[in-house]
């Protein structure tokens, strides 16, 4: 990927916590072992509290996972229970990003998750919100 001047942007995962969201921004990053390892360093925030739900921004992300990564990473996440909800909104930019984290969505059923894909960063979280509300 490379930014507007097209020298190549930084690969990087960084979050955020939103209260009751914990916010992950994939630049770049595909590689399952940097993602696991941005994923730890979130997980170990102080901030980050019981019950908080994932929210996975990858405006800038590459679309191709293959089964075999979204299989190696919904077994790591899926394990990591905890302060993670099973809940998790993911925001892509693109028709492609669209389409594979569909996909992504599928496989996560199967380990018990609750992924939905949308456009919009305020849906997301509205979504994450009202689910949160309709549960308790």
């Amino acid at each position: 990927m490379k930014d507007l001047q097209g020298r190549p942007r930084p690969r990087t995962l960084t979050h955020e916590v939103e209260g009751d969201i914990l916010v992950v921004y994939q630049n770049g990053v595909n590689d399952p072992d940097r993602i696991m390892a941005g994923m730890q360093a979130a997980l170990a925030d102080p901030a980050l509290q019981p019950g908080t739900h994932l929210l996975w921004v990858a405006i800038d992300a590459p679309a191709t996972a293959t089964p075999e990564k979204m299989q190696r990473l919904l077994a790591w996440v899926g394990g990591q229970g905890g302060k993670l909800t099973r809940r998790c909104a993911l925001v892509v930019a693109t028709d492609l990003q669209f389409g594979v984290s569909r996909m992504f969505s599928v496989f996560s059923e199967e380990r018990g998750l609750d992924v939905n894909v949308f456009y919009d960063l305020d849906e997301a979280r509205a979504w994450l919100r009202r689910e949160e509300d309709a549960a308790g």
